[in-house]
């Protein structure tokens, strides 16, 4: 995805700029080194930004925790769009998948877009059993925001 307002250009915005809520994991993979994710937010002036991203196991919480308190804040935010920029994960757990589906039916009642951008073909396939309709936008290219 790539964002640009007034020159902030969220593909070569580093990770490191976002503010982290915290890392989290899921439950069996607590003593194991294991990839999970960590989330990342930006308001920025037309939309919120979650980023998703690889990282090793936290204590930090569950995926669900993390997540669902991410997609709280963007819901109450007041924005026309929440993006999830998912170009740094590789895999979308099961609990996030379902989460992001809630989010986009609680999203779209306020006539707010959930939008994926550049999920890898795993993240995708996710979603492929369920309705275009009830599923968040995807988007693959670097195609601005309407």
């Amino acid at each position: 995805m790539v964002a640009t307002q007034k020159g902030f250009n969220l593909a070569t915005h580093a990770a490191s700029s976002f503010q982290p809520l915290s890392a989290y994991s899921s439950a069996t993979a607590q003593n194991m080194l294991h990839s999970a994710m960590d989330v990342y937010h930006e308001i920025l002036p037309d939309r919120y930004v979650l980023l998703l991203t690889e990282s090793p196991v936290s204590a930090n919480g569950t995926a669900a925790d993390t997540l669902a308190r991410c997609l709280l804040q963007a819901w109450r935010s007041g924005k026309t769009s929440v993006w999830v920029d998912c170009s740094r994960l590789h895999h979308l757990p099961a609990n996030a998948r379902d989460l992001l589906l809630r989010y986009q039916k609680r999203l779209g009642r306020r006539s707010v877009k959930l939008v994926l951008s550049k999920p890898n073909a795993e993240v995708q396939h996710a979603f492929a059993d369920v309705a275009p309709d009830a599923r968040p936008e995807i988007r693959t290219t670097e195609a601005q925001p309407e």
